[in-house]
């Protein structure tokens, strides 16, 4: 709950006054990157070199509101906008088996590294899914409770492992959109035109983002609610997952609200969505400490090579199968969202999708929901197994823990093989149904 108790204004102005220089500067240019990926940046190095200071956990606050209101707009959106169903669940199976690979490909570094080098605490392999698909926040919180287990440094470890997750979301997805030009990978968007038409008329910005505000408002008196009912344990667990709560919240407003939508429609929601995503994009950024590494550098820089390839080689494996259209802008949101958190996923997307009009990045959001229960026995069974009694019960632990993290990322494939609408003729071409204008199958 320490997120709602600290003022962001000077940090909030700061992250916003860069933003709008980077958008400025980079206005005309063709470079696949993100605005909000400079501007966090440039933030970084400002803060870094002392002539602008600011204070790191005021960035993780805007981090943390950012994401739920992001959240909140997409499930306020209209149901014909969201994603198709077999598309969010394929894009479900495949986040929640990316998370069990990286997790179980952890698990093996740390056997293999030990084997040869000095032991490694096998909370250092589960930092590598944290890390890269859970961000700095919950991989230092994780990170410091497993050093009650001997994870020595263990914050320190997992803020790097997010620092290398967010070098391999964006210095890969670069090449990767140019690849994608070049090959003709990406369709034009035909409604561009209409989307500009509507950034240029729309005069009351600052009152849909007023309206959507006083929802968030919302959003907290149900995080109280369920604060008080849950047990002492499992509360910072609720305030946690407010996203979740935040995107609920947005789809009940949604469908009570049908015929007046509060003011807000469909373009004004994406807008509002694509200012959150540009926000919590710099402010991630900025929030990043990089004089984490110290002396386990070495096995940091080797294990987190390993996880990018490996969701690299995924990432485009079931990006070609699982989707009717778009298949390349599920690639890059999906590659962004499981290397360098939701917010990098969605900003990487804007270079492709600059309004988060397509299907590729309500997919996405709507699919970190569904895939939280697939994935949650990675945290509440499999990490604790070699965690505990270390280091007297390893490796014996340890090789469990990977047996069965093993065994269930079995099942849950043949799951998504049977009911994720899976592909035998992989590639990147749209199907013959799918609609160029991007606003998908109907």
């Amino acid at each position: 709950m320490r997120y709602w108790s600290f003022p962001t204004g000077v940090e909030l102005l700061l992250v916003l006054a860069v933003l709008a220089v980077v958008r400025v500067a980079m206005r005309g240019t063709r470079l696949p990157v993100p605005p909000s990926l400079v501007a966090g940046g440039a933030v970084l190095a400002l803060g870094l070199s002392g002539l602008v200071p600011y204070d790191p956990h005021s960035m993780e606050i805007l981090v943390y509101h950012g994401l739920a209101l992001t959240f909140l707009s997409f499930g306020m959106q209209r149901p014909e906008r969201r994603g198709g169903s077999p598309e969010v669940w394929s894009m479900s199976f495949a986040m929640a088996l990316t998370n069990l690979g990286q997790g179980a490909l952890g698990l093996i570094f740390v056997l293999a590294w030990s084997a040869f080098a000095d032991p490694l605490h096998p909370g250092f392999g589960w930092l590598l899914p944290l890390g890269f698909a859970q961000g700095p926040g919950q991989a230092m919180s994780v990170g410091d409770a497993m050093s009650h287990k001997g994870l020595v440094h263990g914050g320190q470890a997992g803020l790097a492992f997010a620092v290398v997750g967010y070098v391999w979301a964006v210095v890969v997805s670069i090449p990767l959109i140019a690849l994608a030009r070049a090959r003709g990978w990406v369709r034009p968007r035909t409604h561009a035109a209409k989307a500009s038409a509507h950034a240029v008329g729309t005069a009351d910005l600052g009152m849909h983002v007023a309206v959507v505000g006083l929802l968030y408002g919302g959003t907290y008196l149900a995080l109280q609610g369920l604060d008080a009912v849950a047990p002492e344990g499992q509360r910072p667990m609720v305030w946690g997952f407010h996203y979740l709560v935040a995107l609920g919240f947005g789809l009940s407003i949604g469908r009570t609200s049908a015929g007046t939508r509060l003011g807000l429609g469909n373009d004004d929601l994406s807008g509002i969505a694509a200012l959150c995503v540009e926000v919590t994009t710099v402010a991630a950024l900025a929030a990043l400490r990089v004089d984490v590494l110290g002396a386990l550098w070495v096995p940091i820089a080797v294990l987190t090579t390993l996880g990018g390839l490996a969701t690299l080689l995924f990432t485009l494996w079931q990006a070609r199968r699982a989707y009717r259209g778009e298949r390349f802008e599920h690639a890059l949101v999906f590659f962004g969202a499981l290397t360098g958190t939701l917010p990098t996923g969605l900003a990487l997307l804007t270079v492709l999708d600059p309004e988060l009009r397509g299907r590729a990045g309500q997919n996405q959001v709507f699919a970190s929901a569904t895939a939280i229960p697939l994935g949650m026995p990675l945290l509440l069974v499999f990490f604790p197994i070699p965690l505990d009694g270390w280091p007297d019960t390893y490796p014996r632990t340890t090789l469990i823990a990977l047996a069965v993290l093993l065994a269930y990322a079995s099942a849950l494939f043949a799951a998504w093989w049977r009911w994720g609408a899976l592909s035998n003729a992989p590639t990147w071409e749209d199907a013959p149904d799918w609609e160029a204008s991007g606003e998908g199958v109907e």
